[in-house]
């Protein structure tokens, strides 16, 4: 995810918290009936209640712990206390500016079959709440023993038709990207070093930071659109996936299909295709794709060897502001070097593979600090080359952009 993705999804974020927070302050405020007798449709103390019961679209029960609350159904995920307070606290306080108009059926306000039934135990006694049609601003609603039909602001049963996952904890992942030491999922590792992201398997070898920095991100902040129980949904080839923090914290858990799961709990989490959509990017997705990412102030010299000889470039003081490149002994131009050095970095991988066979062309960099960097090519069609780089394999070039490079090697001047 871009820079400017995250900061739009957290002003949503914020927004949608805004408007939320907003609905529960105005449940929980002090009763303004603005000078006119409102009609109290229902009271009852709401520190008494010991269940509540939302039956609409979706249906859940909340049980008090103490002075917490659970779910019944998901015990193991947290409830956010604050809306469950709310949500009662709401339905011990209901009031009416107007009874409906007379004359009608239940059918007719919606309340046959109510569009959301609430029902509140106290222990001893229970009470039921059917809320109907919309009227405007209103909804009609009706209490348990009461034949009357009332008009209740729909901002005061806001809490009713909140949606049940909205009551829990659905934090699946939630960490820094830049707090990550290492990623592992499938056949891939990743680990981040001193000198960047490496890619530890399937190759080890540099890997495209910014490709690892936007799976992080992705990964940075997901959230469940359902949690359901473990037996609920159906595991198929599940994909182990490990996040280890720079405090050494591992967050562990499997993926399959839309699904995610923790180790050791009874849950999972539907999540949207997004947020796992990093699993089907592969090893040679991942691996930096630049045949040679050396810098040109790390290297003392360059030999290109090919069936038409050996040519020998050297760099003298390459890290200073005035180095002097040579060819075969001969000097040459600052800019012109730069230029083909230039090209010889953009050296790419252009797919996987790798072959066993007589060596065409050969690149070898020995650098300042007198460590060697080998690069071989070895034909594995009429148009590619497989590349060994220090003995690793598994990677292929196309031909041409070789060919090229060793011709302006030959022709520099």
């Amino acid at each position: 995810m871009s820079v400017k993705g995250i900061i739009i999804k957290i002003v949503l974020g914020l927004l949608a918290v805004a408007i939320l927070a907003g609905s529960i302050y105005q449940l929980l405020k002090p009763a303004d009936d603005g000078g006119s007798d409102a009609i109290i449709v229902y009271s009852a103390d709401s520190e008494a209640v010991e269940k509540v019961s939302v039956k609409g679209e979706e249906e859940f029960t909340l049980i008090k712990k103490g002075d917490e609350w659970v779910m019944e159904g998901v015990e193991g995920v947290k409830v956010d206390k604050t809306f469950a307070d709310t949500l009662v606290k709401s339905l011990c306080n209901i009031q009416s500016p107007m009874k409906a108009e007379g004359g009608m059926s239940l059918a007719d306000y919606g309340l046959e079959d109510a569009a959301v039934t609430a029902t509140l135990d106290f222990g001893s006694k229970t009470k039921t709440i059917s809320i109907g049609n919309e009227s405007g601003e209103y909804r009609y609603l009706k209490m348990e023993g009461d034949w009357d039909v009332y008009i209740v602001s729909q901002p005061d049963l806001y809490m009713v038709f909140l949606e049940k996952i909205k009551y829990l904890d659905n934090t699946v992942l939630q960490m820094y990207a830049d707090k990550v030491k290492t990623l592992e999922y499938k056949d891939i590792v990743l680990e981040k070093t001193e000198d960047g992201w490496l890619e530890k398997a399937p190759y080890n070898a540099s890997a495209d930071a910014d490709r690892v920095k936007s799976i992080l991100d992705e990964m940075s902040d997901i959230s469940a659109l359902e949690i359901v129980p473990r037996d609920e949904a159906e595991l198929e080839d599940a994909t182990a996936v490990t996040v280890t923090l720079n405090d050494g914290e591992k967050l562990a858990f499997e993926v399959s299909g839309s699904f995610l799961s923790y180790e050791n709990t009874d849950y999972m989490y539907r999540v949207a295709e997004n947020e796992t959509a990093f699993l089907n990017i592969t090893g040679f997705d991942l691996v930096g794709k630049y045949v040679a990412p050396i810098a040109i102030n790390e290297v003392s010299s360059i030999s290109f060897v090919s069936n038409e000889g050996i040519i020998e470039f050297k760099l003298e003081a390459p890290d200073s502001e005035a180095p002097v490149f040579y060819k075969n002994d001969t000097e040459v131009s600052n800019e012109a070097f730069r230029g083909f050095y230039q090209t010889l970095m953009g050296l790419m991988f252009t797919k996987e593979g790798s072959v066993e066979g007589m060596v065409e062309y050969s690149i070898t960099f020995t650098k300042t600090d007198n460590s060697t960097y080998a690069v071989q090519f070895l034909p594995i069609s009429e148009s590619e080359y497989a590349v060994d780089i220090n003995g690793t394999k598994g990677f292929v070039v196309n031909k041409k952009s070789v060919t090229d490079i060793f011709e302006a090697a030959k022709n520099l001047k």
